[in-house]
């Protein structure tokens, strides 16, 4: 039996493709996509966004196909209105970083040999946008 399994890439998601030869000879082929839980990093510099006010809490992403699984997430929004907001990036137990940010800083970093900016853009009383983009 003959098996293969490819993975495309479309703007921020992946779809795995696994072709398999059956023994049925009406259905010879037997194909099935499937797009796994988390975020592709868009290599075109589109960024992936967290915003608590759509209940947006946490971000699943890896930097390459291959790559680790990261998880970026707001993990505390209690001091909005001192204008903070904690932000953790672990991937599987391993925590990278867990502190607080104000708006407008910027956290560079580079996950599987990819640079990244992880930007803190608003906050407000009530909310917060990050955004996270390659480079």
């Amino acid at each position: 039996i003959i098996t293969s399994t490819a993975t495309l890439v479309l703007n921020d998601r992946l779809v795995v493709v696994e072709q398999q030869e059956t023994n049925n000879e009406n259905i010879p082929i037997r194909v099935q996509f499937t797009v796994p839980p988390y975020n592709h990093l868009p290599d075109t510099g589109n960024k992936l966004a967290i915003n608590t006010s759509t209940n947006t809490l946490a971000l699943d992403l890896v930097t390459k196909i291959d790559g680790e699984v990261y998880t970026l997430q707001a993990a505390d929004t209690t001091l909005l209105d001192n204008g903070l907001v904690r932000l953790q990036l672990s991937t599987g137990n391993d925590i990278i970083f867990n502190r607080y940010f104000a708006q407008n800083e910027v956290k560079h970093l580079t996950l599987d040999a990819v640079p990244i900016t992880i930007t803190v853009e608003q906050l407000t009383a009530a909310s917060a946008f990050i955004t996270v983009k390659r480079g």
